[in-house]
């Protein structure tokens, strides 16, 4: 990955990780962006209450989306996907079988699945 990849890379990580920080929650970037595997899968770690949620960053300049996300998840699996464009909106996404997305509709609904 050439030097440019990487600073992007890590611009955005340390972008989202902010985001989550300023929304309450814990959040931090994996040493050498998840390459390590194990403990240190995935891009960003958030600390919740059940436990650490792994989220792999993505940043697509012209907003491919779902087909980009779904090799994503192939190659490189995590509970979400945060997914940021140059221009427009970012995107949280979860894979609907994982058991986080449950919970996830219980805290929207506040408790109730």
């Amino acid at each position: 990955m050439g030097t440019s990849q990487r600073n992007k890379g890590s611009y955005h990580e340390r972008w989202w990780v902010k985001w989550f920080t300023e929304k309450g929650c814990q959040a931090k970037r994996t040493p050498l962006s998840g390459q390590l595997g194990g403990e240190f899968s995935g891009d960003i770690h958030i600390q919740t209450e059940d436990g650490v949620v792994t989220g792999e960053s993505k940043y697509q300049a012209d907003g491919r989306g779902f087909s980009f996300l779904t090799k994503t998840h192939k190659e490189q699996p995590a509970d979400i996907y945060l997914l940021k464009q140059k221009r427009g909106p970012a995107f949280i996404c979860i894979e609907i079988s994982n058991p986080l997305a449950e919970k996830i509709v219980g805290w929207i609904s506040g408790g109730k699945t």
